[in-house]
């Protein structure tokens, strides 16, 4: 028996907890508690993966990143922001929401990190709300049982991180001017003499630190109780034992103490983080606690404190894309902070750029030298996180750049010398306009750089070298287009959406109430506007846009000849429907039938083929288009069919495929290749028993399925897809299930009974990312897959999605016989020997039987619930264990009791089923504590 030692009497839930100290002492142990027996969760990234199969049996802990599979929806956050003048408290909003999610989202790994700590097989988990997930030291066995729960997406090394490298000085140019060579190339001193100099904005520095007593610096410094953070408490004011952090400071807002002018924003102020220790360690806990921090470096969500931008001249030295703080990113991005990156120093190769700078979501930098050449060190694109991005995306000088070292001044070469520019530019802009969103600031400094090699942005350059005079007076310049958009009969403001390109981007307006509508823009430029509006003509005008004017162009739609539609929705026994949805011309119009099954969705333009779609979940969808004869209108009777049983002879039967991401492929069809029973299954992958498409990101859709609670999915299929030879169970290609509860507008990823046997290699080309769970690899057998959606209740759909990335491809993949069935499986559980009283201070066990009468595996929790006089606890036995069909298994449960547990009568329940209110079985027995 293992003892557990109780807290003071005081707290009977935690003395409770201790009455149950659970153990296999007897009997067949389930495969989840011996963990290196079982078959590698499909979480794993592959070296670590790698790493426990050859050394699975030590007990040394490993640093692990373990990443939940839930994140919240940041483009929809970042839609309303916009929609809110002003920036005032975003960044505690969003804070708000990655905190609210991570508790709602992490409670069931907390737990069972927190239990492998108690073990004695992991330390206390580290939790991180910006990355939705935890960093923990984990035994090899410990990390297996971790990775394979279901709502972990990734778990990863958590490597140390080395510190950023400079390429050898060259001479700075000679040069007579107040004002370093690179300062006067980006035309900084210009823009002071406009009257912007970074006054009132705060820039972020995360590197080696900065040394508070440089005399270019220390004016500068917020200063304060929050503007520094040493995550390794070695100094308590800004301190730098490199000088790398330092030198980067120096260029961003550093004053002319040297004689010379050596920073971009020299009345900006700064705030720093220190990742690296006078020792020269880091780590991704620490850096993930510093991304984490500038998002509210007071820790009051009620302050404005976070940074405008974010300077950061590091990177992995790595060839690929590592994703750890892209997730980091994203939040800094919702929050209105500028995430300016390195690009790295390993070019010039294609493809050299390093993470994070390689991310589509990072403002990465590139170096220059004084004759405006590409350094020959300097990261070239294309990511390899998504080869369509070019990177870098702008350029600055980073060859023999003069800044702040120790208590002088040295000269450096490195993209880390180029990045601060960026940063510094930023602060610029922001003191002309602190309004301005990080898009309006990429999309300044892009426009004002000077366009170098290629004509356009390239893979070397960017879209140019910074010109920061230039962004500014591009922002001075800048005019409004403005307007309303109304009926040209009646002047009545109409529901519009106007569009405008700029910068290969459309930026888009809905009209408020009063059809108007608002563009800030670039002048000197043509703009196209159109504006569109349901039942009215398009209409589209060119208009100039001169500086720092405001051009009103007022639109006003021609109503085209509408009649009104009409209808009502029946079943297959002429009996009306309640309840079903309506939409003509991709919801423009929609109306909800009524209990007579009628509808009316108003008037709808005439002699024009418009589409029709109604649904009721559990009937198949009516798509149809329609042709709304004349003014008179169309009254339409619409009979929803009663779908065929999901065994694919039937046909589609409601289900549909499409392309998921733009540029690739959609390869879904029914075929009579393959099938598990009868003649048709679905497949992706070509016909004939052909090789599916490189570049797909195929998605088969179900109809919709009005589920109950306690419903399990189960359907049968055959995989053959590229694997990854060097790392088992990783794979190039797989397939994953998703479910959507909105009908289809938001997907999530569910688990089968077991897990996914597979995980994806990093790869950019597959739009899965790296360590996603999945089926692949050469299994080439008919398998059932079942998902237990306890979770889940109402309006579901399902869509099987299938990724392949741009090499070697194989069969495919089929699916066959599908089917819905309540998860509650014929299970029994009986207590035997249980004891009567329990002496405080000895020990006592009780045996249990657990029985699956399906002819089919069942996975089950198994726990235990103390109720008494001292309280109510609960207590987890295993997590997720498996009984085969037909199977039983005998354990032996026990309790340590050790004072001060509370005297007096408790009831001991055990159940199984699915943690914490699916139960199957439970058995209980009462017993007094003495």
């Amino acid at each position: 028996m293992l003892p557990v030692a109780l807290s003071s009497p005081g707290t009977p839930r935690r003395a409770l907890a201790a009455l149950l100290a659970v153990l296999l002492a007897a009997g067949a142990t389930p495969a989840a508690l011996d963990a290196s027996k079982a078959p590698l969760p499909a979480s794993l990234e592959p070296a670590l993966a790698e790493e426990l199969i050859h050394d699975g049996d030590t007990e040394a802990l490993i640093p692990v990143v373990i990443a939940l599979d839930s994140y919240p929806d940041l483009a929809r956050f970042t839609r309303i922001e916009r929609t809110t003048p002003g920036r005032a408290g975003r960044a505690a909003r969003l804070k708000r929401l990655l905190t609210d999610h991570f508790e709602h989202s992490s409670g069931a790994v907390a737990a069972l990190l927190e239990a492998e700590s108690e073990r004695g097989t992991g330390s206390l988990p580290r939790p991180y709300w910006i990355f939705n997930g935890f960093i923990a030291d984990l035994a090899p066995a410990a990390v297996r049982r971790v990775a394979a729960h279901p709502a972990v997406a990734l778990v990863r090394h958590a490597d140390p991180i080395a510190p950023p490298r400079v390429a050898p000085a060259e001479r700075p140019p000679a040069q007579a001017q107040a004002s370093e060579w690179n300062i006067a190339k980006i035309n900084a001193p210009e823009a002071w003499a406009r009257g912007y100099r970074g006054q009132g904005v705060v820039i972020g520095g995360m590197d080696t630190g900065v040394r508070l007593e440089h005399p270019d610096l220390n004016p500068r410094y917020l200063g304060g109780a929050h503007a520094w953070n040493d995550p390794f408490e070695e100094h308590a004011t800004p301190y730098d034992a490199d000088g790398h952090g330092t030198h980067t400071m120096g260029t961003i807002l550093g004053g002319d103490a040297s004689g010379k002018d050596i920073g971009v924003a020299p009345d900006a102020n700064w705030i720093a983080a220190r990742m690296w220790s006078d020792g020269g360690f880091s780590s991704l806990d620490v850096t993930q606690e510093l991304f984490q921090w500038f998002l509210d470096p007071d820790g009051d969500p009620q302050s404005d404190d976070a940074p405008r931008a974010v300077s950061n001249s590091w990177g992995f030295d790595y060839d690929g894309c590592l994703i750890d703080f892209r997730r980091d990113v994203l939040a800094w991005r919702a929050a209105g902070i500028l995430p300016v990156f390195a690009s790295g120093n390993s070019g010039p190769g294609e493809g050299s750029s390093e993470s994070p700078g390689n991310y589509p979501e990072t403002f990465s930098v590139g170096a220059t030298d004084s004759s405006d050449r590409i350094a020959g060190f300097s990261g070239r694109g294309p990511s390899d996180c998504d080869e369509s991005w070019i990177k870098p995306d702008i350029s600055a000088p980073g060859v023999s750049v003069r800044s702040a070292v120790g208590g002088g001044w040295q000269s450096w070469s490195g993209t880390s010398m180029a990045t601060p520019h960026v940063a510094g530019a930023a602060a610029i802009l922001l003191s002309a306009d602190p309004t301005l969103t990080v898009e309006e600031l990429e999309e300044l400094m892009k426009i004002g750089s000077l366009d170098l090699g290629d004509a356009g942005p390239d893979h070397d350059f960017g879209y140019g070298r910074l010109d920061v005079d230039a962004a500014l007076q591009e922002l001075l310049d800048r005019g409004t287009l403005q307007g309303t958009v109304t009926d040209s009969a009646s002047g009545v403001p109409l529901d519009a959406l106007v569009a405008v390109e700029l910068i290969g981007n459309a930026r888009e307006a809905l009209t408020d109430p009063q059809g108007g509508y608002t563009f800030r823009l670039p002048s000197g430029l043509s703009y196209t506007l159109e504006a569109s509006a349901f039942g009215y003509h398009d209409q589209s005008v060119a208009v100039f846009l001169p500086a720092q004017s405001v051009v009103t162009q007022d639109f006003a739609l021609a109503a085209k000849p509408l009649g009104p539609v009409t209808g009502t929705v029946l079943d297959e026994a002429a009996l009306p429907i309640a309840g079903a949805a309506v939409a003509l011309a991709g919801g423009q119009a929609t109306d909800t039938t009524a209990a007579d099954g009628s509808f009316d969705l108003g008037p709808a333009p005439v002699a024009e083929p418009l589409d029709l779609s109604v649904s009721y979940c559990g009937l198949l969808d009516d798509l149809q288009q329609i042709t709304v004869p004349d003014p008179g209108g169309l009254d339409l009777e619409i009979t929803l069919a009663t779908p065929a049983p999901d065994d694919i002879e039937s046909g589609a039967n409601g289900w549909n495929s499409e392309a998921i991401t733009v540029f690739y492929s959609d390869q879904w069809h029914l075929s009579q290749t393959r099938s598990h029973s009868g003649a048709a299954a679905w497949k992706c992958g070509a016909s004939d028993g052909g090789k599916y498409l490189n570049y797909l990101d195929a998605g088969l859709v179900t109809r919709c399925y009005d589920i109950d609670q306690g419903t399990s999915l189960r359907f049968w299929h055959w995989v053959s897809t590229e694997p990854n030879p060097t790392f088992i169970g990783s794979v190039w290609d797989g397939g994953i299930v998703e479910t959507s509860t909105d009908q289809g507008a938001s997907w999530n990823q569910v688990f089968p009974a077991g897990g996914y046997p597979n995980r994806i290699t990093p790869n950019p080309a597959n739009v899965l990312p790296g360590g996603t769970p999945c089926w692949g690899g050469y299994r080439k057998v008919w398998e059932e897959a079942v998902f237990d959606l306890h979770e889940l209740q109402g309006e579901v759909r399902f869509r099987f999605r299938f990724a392949s990335d741009g090499l070697v491809t194989a069969e495919g993949w089929y699916v066959d016989d599908l089917s819905l069935a309540p998860t509650d499986p014929s299970c029994s559980l009986t207590i035997s020997n249980a004891p009567t009283t329990v002496q405080i201070g000895e020990e006592a066990s009780w045996d249990v039987r657990v029985v699956n009468a399906e002819d089919r595996p069942v996975s089950y929790d198994f726990w235990a619930e103390i109720s008494g006089v001292g309280g109510e606890w609960t207590k987890s036995y295993a997590t997720r264990s498996e009984l085969g069909a037909q199977d039983s298994r005998d354990l032996n449960v026990g309790i340590a009791t050790i004072p001060p547990v509370t005297p007096g009568s408790y009831t001991v329940r055990c159940r199984m089923g699915v943690r914490p209110d699916l139960v199957w079985a439970e058995d209980s027995f009462a017993v007094e504590v003495q």
